[in-house]
Formats: C-alpha cells, sequence, structure tokens
C-alpha cells in the first residue's frame, strides 16, 4: 500500500496545518453517553470527521436519511478539506465512490454537523485513500447507501499513522442524531 501519493509541498501544507492544531484538541459533542473514549487529535494529525448533509424531503413529505460523508479538514477555513463518500441513487441502484477536495457544494447550505471519529497523519492521506477505495459498493441492494458505507470505510481503521474509533452503524446514526441536535438549536 503506497504510504503518500500527494506532492511533498502539499503534505508540508498539511504538515503545517496539522501542528497548527494542537495536541489535543477537543471533540464537539460527547460520545455516546461514554461508550467510548473521548476522541483526541494527536499532535501532527489530522481530525477524520462524518459530516452530514440535508437532502430534503420526498415529495409526499417523508424526511429523507441525511447524506454522510468523510471529511478530512486541511485548513483552518470552515468546511475547507477532503471529502470522501457515495453517490448514486436507490432509484438506478447505481454507486460509485466520490472524492471532493477543498469545498463541498452542499457544505453551506445543507450542512447538519459533523463529529469527530479519529485523525491520519498528513503523509499517510494517501495510504488513507487506498483504503478507502478498496472498500465494496453494494449494488442494487436497498439496504445499502452512503451511510452504510461509511461505517465500513472507518472499519480496521487502528494504525499509529490513521485510527478511527470503532463504531456500529446503529452507533455511528445515535452520534449522528446527536450532531443534529446540536445544529438545530446553534451548539454547532
Amino acid at each position: 500500500m503506497q504510504h503518500n501519493s500527494y506532492p511533498p509541498e502539499l503534505v508540508a501544507t498539511y504538515n503545517a496545518y496539522a501542528a497548527s492544531l494542537g495536541p489535543t484538541p477537543k471533540p464537539e459533542y460527547p460520545i455516546l453517553h461514554g461508550q467510548h473514549p473521548l476522541i483526541q487529535v494527536p499532535a501532527g494529525h489530522l481530525p477524520i470527521k462524518i459530516a452530514q448533509f440535508s437532502r430534503g424531503d420526498h415529495s409526499d413529505g417523508r424526511v429523507r436519511l441525511h447524506h454522510w460523508a468523510i471529511f478530512i479538514p486541511t485548513s483552518a477555513r470552515r468546511g475547507v478539506g477532503n471529502f470522501y463518500e457515495i453517490g448514486g441513487s436507490l432509484q438506478t441502484g447505481y454507486f460509485n465512490q466520490q472524492v471532493v477536495n477543498n469545498r463541498h457544494l452542499k457544505w453551506d447550505k445543507d450542512e447538519r454537523g459533523s463529529h469527530l471519529v479519529g485523525w491520519v497523519a498528513p503523509s499517510a492521506l494517501g495510504a488513507l485513500e487506498t483504503h478507502f477505495s478498496l472498500i465494496p459498493i453494494q449494488q442494487g441492494r436497498p439496504d445499502w447507501n452512503c451511510q452504510t458505507w461509511i461505517v465500513e470505510a472507518l472499519r480496521g481503521l487502528n494504525q499509529p499513522y490513521m485510527y478511527a474509533v470503532q463504531m456500529d452503524y446503529a452507533q455511528c446514526f445515535q452520534q449522528m442524531a446527536i450532531v443534529e441536535k446540536a445544529w438545530d438549536v446553534g451548539d454547532a
């Protein structure tokens, strides 16, 4: 597995940003009432977050599940970083992995909070992206979506240079509901 596929000058920029975060930034939200230890980003690493976006309501008024993406902030500017997500449609049954660098189109108007779940060394972003690219995309399964891909993509990240708290789908869903409530009342 290639450890770093980014140009040295970009890694240097990311290293500088990661160093500016300090040794242990506090997580934005409590994590499932003590089921997991508090997440703290080690010095020199970038946070790994799950970001969620509103997709509006169905035409019949039913609420749609939020879209989730893995977000790695690479700048002090809000919403700037690398996004890893699954795009597609249950109607067509076709999904693909998408990578959005810098600012996600939905960030300003549709974002509904994010949650810190781990960290990655800037020099390991290439390895992390390789890991994400190897997560199978389940075509034609109505029980599979961007949210289940996120849980599968974060599963097994437990190396010194990239780590994520291991949560199952129900735990992630519960945590993202906490994030959304905080967002709705302006605490995010």
